[in-house]
């Protein structure tokens, strides 16, 4: 079952219902992200959603300490709470730059951690393009949500084999079912 350690409103944390089995043992996952409206949320419940069902146990945790812009004192304190937290989980799952930024401070040391990029590197500054090369320096695994992110981190100089295109679905289920005509 997935517990929240700071939870957001818009995000349900708790896994879906027909995913629980007693008895099946599941690798805990920590995802990481920043306070946001964008359908970094979505991907990031898809995955609440839909991880246990192939035995991963999701939590979710960071809006509370990873803030929207850079600043030395609060986001030293998001490296610590972050290193602290990830202790106690074998994966850590980050989304975003802002969460990227954190967890490659906090967790360059550990073994397993992701980093998925929700937003292009589209005309950024030489200093913006050089934090996202050293970000990408620590995951063991980048994904991008679509081939125009993997591109735009190729072309800010991140090499394409560190790079794994994850494209983002649709929950049909959402969706009215049409008779066909």
């Amino acid at each position: 079952m997935a517990t929240a350690l700071l939870e957001k409103p818009e995000l349900r944390v708790e896994p879906a219902p027909e995913w629980e089995e007693p008895g099946v043992a599941r690798t805990p996952v920590l995802l990481v992200v920043r306070p946001s409206s964008s359908g970094m949320l979505r991907h990031v419940q898809g995955l609440i959603n839909y991880l246990p069902e192939h035995h991963f146990a999701p939590t979710l945790t960071g809006p509370d300490f990873i803030r929207d812009r850079i600043g030395l004192f609060a986001d030293s304190r998001a490296v610590r709470i972050l290193r602290e937290q990830a202790r106690n989980f074998p994966i850590v799952h980050c989304h975003g730059v802002r969460a990227g930024w954190i967890c490659a401070w906090a967790l360059r040391n550990h073994q397993s951690w992701v980093w998925t990029v929700h937003h292009l590197l589209l005309h950024k500054s030489a200093l913006v393009r050089a934090v996202w090369r050293w970000i990408a320096r620590y995951p063991r695994v980048i994904t991008a949500v679509s081939d125009s992110v993997q591109a735009g981190l190729v072309r800010g100089g991140i090499s394409p084999e560190r790079i794994e295109v994850v494209p983002g679905g649709i929950d049909l289920a959402l969706f009215e079912q049409l008779p066909n005509r």
